[in-house]
């Protein structure tokens, strides 16, 4: 699966690893994508191939930040990237299903619940004027803010 430069420095900084998972915790697509810094290491260990997820991941360097066990990970997503193309996997899959979501939806990635939804059907109904001053009123209820009136007209 790897070539053996690149798999002798991504099994350095990998088997550094010991699964605590900050990584993951930290990586903003790993909530929304399938991408899991903590869960490709684990594949890297075992020698389990097939690690298409590595094309979400945006280098932005945090996971590098916070672990704390100094694993440059984004050397390791490159490498992987590289190891990928060189081997002529069909790379463009997740890019497609990206555009294809952006396309449908002006969404580049699929919200992971309708909750989105579900509330803005709700504030549809609260925008009237009258329902608007609803909302307001309980906000201000709520908070503890008096003095300011809202007007009816």
């Amino acid at each position: 699966m790897l070539e053996n430069k690149n798999k002798k420095l991504i099994q350095y900084y990998v088997l550094k690893c010991f699964q605590c998972g900050v990584c993951t915790g930290s990586c903003p697509v790993s909530s929304i994508t399938p991408f899991n810094p903590r869960r490709i290491a684990y594949k890297i260990v075992r020698g389990i191939g097939g690690i298409d997820e590595i094309w979400y991941c945006l280098i932005c360097h945090i996971c590098e930040a916070r672990c704390p066990s100094l694993i440059e990970f984004t050397k390791v997503v490159t490498k992987l990237r590289e190891e990928s193309i060189r081997a002529r996997r069909d790379i463009l899959n997740t890019y497609r299903e990206m555009l294809k979501q952006f396309l449908d939806s002006g969404l580049v990635i699929k919200p992971i619940s309708n909750e989105v939804e579900v509330y803005r059907e709700k504030l549809k109904q609260d925008l009237d004027k009258e329902g608007f001053h609803r909302v307001l009123r309980e906000i201000f209820m709520k908070t503890g803010f008096q003095g300011v009136g809202i007007d009816e007209d």
